[in-house]
């Protein structure tokens, strides 16, 4: 069986969103006016005249503003007069005189029409456009029916192999692929990942079509890349194993250093391949984060999986589509141990190719249209901070969903994604690194190993340990980079090697072997 495109089996239609403009306060600036704070004085009807700034230690120069009628005032103080004024008996509280701005927002037209980011059930983009729109050292890959890297509000937004010469028929990275110079069509087998179908293009342009640029919509993270990959063909029909050229294509770019943060999947089918669970798992190897559409098929993915969605591998996030009321839309799959987190899926404002017959958008629904959205949250995540893993992004975005008792019971978050709360919890993550790998006897995983990884060389922290599960996995979390050994025991077995010393850069996959 093929996979086919995730995509709603029912009439499309056109919603207009409001645009509101909310002020918030500003998680840069907060910290450079940390000299700048708000006095508040303590209600006390036997004054009939407020105290004045000398009795609480503020002195007259360092007064900014004033509110009497209030018991407020504004100053400039040290840390240290802050806290002299703090103490007094007369004063409430002396805080931070936080600076509040309008959120941003890019000067695209359409901007309003887009209420997957904006909306009451959006993802809450503005507010994340104020700390970062985006990294174009990110990249997202796109695997589906390829992107026309010619429309005018993704052209900008289009990664480039500045290894390889185009159209010159050499294969000048020597990777095994001619003129791989903005992606490849994996399903013709040439180097134009030219979007015939338009599904493509539409995940693409939720994903990054550009913003500020004055013409049409603007993409979650409009500052990063997309590559582009062509795994399906322009019918929307593909097979696993193009699927997997391409996943494979992105995991390699990304080992010889293209910065690819994630891989967006809106693509699936119902049987189980071996070969696609391999290189999910080698994108994980990678430090990449996938984002899988749930399927479309208003079934329990708990019961009737769809993969890639549903393989058990920690660097995936399945997504869920709501409606703009922030219901389940009538078409998403849901469960509450396979489907992560929702995102918003019906009536999706995008890109698409004209064919002639339209102005270059389009509007879509389906999970291939929520899942997007997270690719793009992935791209704000890692661009807020560029030192977390793929493992930490997918843990940052689960753990930052808004909640909502529509979902409690349909996903694993209980939630849809909240891009804001993503982007603010990023700022403050130190990477942490961990461990993993499996315990086997030839093909047979081997439980009740411990494994234990030791800090060596001045690296901090102590031992941690873990014990192997019934396959024989295991996996230690929370290590700062550094130097470690790592090692396997059970009494009464023999290990080919038991001992391994690592330097934890990333997350490592470190395997034993029971001598036979």
């Amino acid at each position: 069986m093929v996979p086919l495109l995730h995509k709603a089996l029912f009439p499309l239609r056109l919603f207009v969103a409001t645009v509101v403009l909310a002020a918030i306060s500003s998680p840069t600036g907060a910290a450079a006016q940390t000299e700048q704070y708000i006095i508040q004085y303590k209600h006390n009807p036997k004054f009939a005249v407020p105290l004045s700034d000398d009795e609480v230690a503020v002195p007259a120069n360092r007064v900014l503003k004033r509110n009497r009628h209030g018991r407020i005032l504004a100053a400039r103080l040290s840390a240290s007069e802050a806290e002299e004024v703090r103490r007094h008996s007369g004063v409430e509280a002396v805080e931070p005189n936080h600076p509040v701005a309008l959120s941003y927002t890019p000067n695209d037209p359409r901007l309003p029409e887009l209420h997957g980011l904006l909306g009451g059930k959006g993802i809450r983009a503005e507010q994340a456009w104020d700390v970062t729109t985006g990294d174009p050292a990110k990249v997202i890959a796109v695997v589906d029916t390829g992107v026309d890297y010619t429309h005018p509000d993704l052209a900008p937004n289009i990664w480039t192999n500045n290894a390889e010469i185009p159209g010159n028929r050499v294969d000048d990275d020597g990777n095994g692929l001619i003129d791989d110079y903005r992606g490849y069509d994996f399903a013709n087998e040439d180097s134009s990942p030219m979007d015939g179908h338009g599904h493509g293009t539409h995940v693409a342009g939720t994903i990054a079509a550009a913003g500020d640029n004055g013409a049409g919509v603007a993409g979650v993270a409009f500052g990063c890349k997309i590559l582009p990959l062509k795994a399906l063909g322009d019918s929307g029909y593909g097979s696993y194993y193009d699927i997997i050229q391409s996943i494979d294509y992105a995991i390699n770019l990304k080992k010889s250093g293209v910065p690819i943060v994630a891989i967006n999947l809106s693509i699936g089918g119902t049987y189980y391949s071996v070969g696609w669970y391999r290189a999910m798992q080698r994108a994980r190897d990678a430090d990449i984060v996938v984002l899988a559409a749930a399927g479309n098929s208003s079934a329990n993915a708990d019961l009737d999986p769809e993969y890639p969605a549903a393989f058990d591998v920690p660097n995936i996030i399945s997504v869920a589509a709501i409606d703009q009321a922030g219901w389940l839309a009538s078409f998403s799959n849901f469960g509450r141990r396979s489907v992560d987190i929702a995102a918003p899926g019906e009536d999706i404002l995008s890109t698409y190719p004209t064919f002639g017959v339209n102005d270059g958008y389009a509007t879509l629904s389906g999970t291939s249209m929520a899942t997007p959205h997270l690719s793009g949250v992935a791209g704000l995540v890692a661009s807020a901070n560029g030192n977390i893993t793929a493992r930490q992004i997918r843990k940052v975005i689960l753990a930052t969903a808004q909640p909502t008792t529509h979902l409690s019971s349909l996903t694993a978050s209980g939630g849809f994604v909240n891009a804001a709360a993503a982007v603010n919890r990023a700022l403050t993550e130190e990477r942490r690194l961990e461990v993993y790998g499996y315990v086997k006897q030839g093909a047979r995983g081997v439980p009740n190993v411990t494994v234990r990884v030791r800090p060596v060389n001045g690296t901090p922290g102590e031992a941690r340990r873990a014990v192997s599960k019934t396959d024989g996995s295991f996996t230690i979390s929370g290590l700062v980079p550094g130097e470690y050994v790592v090692s396997a025991s059970q009494v009464g077995v023999a290990f080919a090697k038991r001992t391994h010393s690592i330097a934890l850069t990333s997350d490592k996959k470190v395997s034993f072997s029971v001598a036979r």
